[in-house]
């Protein structure tokens, strides 16, 4: 497990909008019937709030970006009745009007993907898998899960098949990780260490690659659906898999490939960093746990790309699982070494 250098906070820049092709000029088709969403008299029978969301859309194509910034915070913030018109908007054949309106649409479906994660953190109980999907549905394509769980039943039936062995038997548990970093490769990312698509587990299934906490969660799934327990070892910056047979077990390195690491092993790796041993590092995480570590994980991923909105209500998210509202340490995320 080598070191690997903790890259320069990036300085805040504004939210940058995460839909595919929003702000760019060629993005979108025109609206048929040639009339601007942005501009012209309201109808006759417009309510007053349909011309307070006319005035705001046109807003968006003000020359000054201190009111295009606020029209579209306004129009982010507003109730569904928006909706239409902002749709409407983002089919204009103006293309910073389509471009702009096409960023106020992935924001708000931002933050109602952020309102669903929420609620689901606040429960009394949480599941590691549930927990997982409920971050991908932040990504820009908002993943439907279902294909997700079906590429993780994919990988157990392929599991089920080659195991030899299912008694009580750390090389049978082995099996599970030989068919997943093996045979189909799983392994650590080594370009753009901290880029989302290592965190989200819907992009890691599809590249088979990830941080450490994403590909040992991809492990645990599949045991649990084989029957195979599997635990996590949240070593601060770099989590281990950890097979049970009865009361022995075998530490593994997912990142790696699979390779198998001993306790001496492990704490060298703290000694090289110049931490202390301290037994809860060693202890099997929850669910809880993992899913606060990589909630700070995309938070870290979003801060290094400016996207600070969206790192904030990460932030806020983290909070939820733990009570903490603190800076993130070293021992939430993923990086201090591989």
């Amino acid at each position: 497990m080598t070191s690997r250098p903790q890259p320069t906070p990036p300085s805040p820049t504004p939210d940058e909008p995460l839909l595919p092709g929003a702000g760019s000029a060629g993005a979108g088709a025109g609206r048929s019937g040639g009339e601007s969403s942005g501009g012209g008299n309201p109808d006759a029978g417009e309510s007053r709030g349909d011309e307070r969301a006319r005035s705001l859309i046109s807003l968006l194509v003000d020359e000054s970006p201190a009111v295009e910034r606020v029209a579209a915070r306004e129009l982010v913030r507003a109730d569904r009745s928006v909706l239409p018109l902002v749709l409407r908007a983002a089919r204009d054949d103006d293309p910073r009007l389509r471009g702009r309106a096409r960023a106020v649409l992935e924001r708000r479906r931002f933050e109602e993907r952020w309102r669903h994660l929420v609620a689901y953190l606040a429960r009394p109980r949480v599941d590691l898998e549930t927990g997982l999907l409920r971050l991908s549905a932040l990504a820009p394509e908002g993943e439907d899960p279902r294909p997700t769980r079906r590429r993780l039943d994919r990988l157990a039936r392929r599991v089920t098949r080659r195991r030899t062995r299912t008694d009580d038997d750390l090389a049978g548990a082995y099996e599970l990780v030989e068919e997943i970093c093996n045979e189909h490769g799983f392994r650590g990312s080594e370009d753009d260490y901290h880029q989302p698509d290592n965190v989200w587990l819907h992009r890691a299934l599809v590249r088979h690659r990830g941080l450490p906490l994403t590909l040992t969660a991809i492990c645990m799934l599949v045991a649990r659906r084989v029957g195979v327990r599997a635990t996590a070892v949240p070593l601060p910056g770099h989590v281990l898999l950890r097979l049970h047979a009865g009361r022995r077990s075998l530490l593994v390195d997912p990142f790696h490939g699979g390779a198998v690491r001993s306790r001496r092993e492990c704490r060298e790796y703290l000694a090289e960093r110049g931490l202390p041993y301290r037994a809860e590092w060693f202890a099997d995480a929850d669910d809880r746990q993992l899913l606060r570590r990589q909630v700070w994980n995309l938070h870290r991923s979003f801060g290094d790309r400016g996207w600070t909105a969206r790192a904030a209500r990460l932030r806020a998210a983290g909070g939820l699982l733990e009570g903490l509202r603190g800076p993130v340490t070293t021992a939430d995320t993923e990086g201090l070494g591989s």
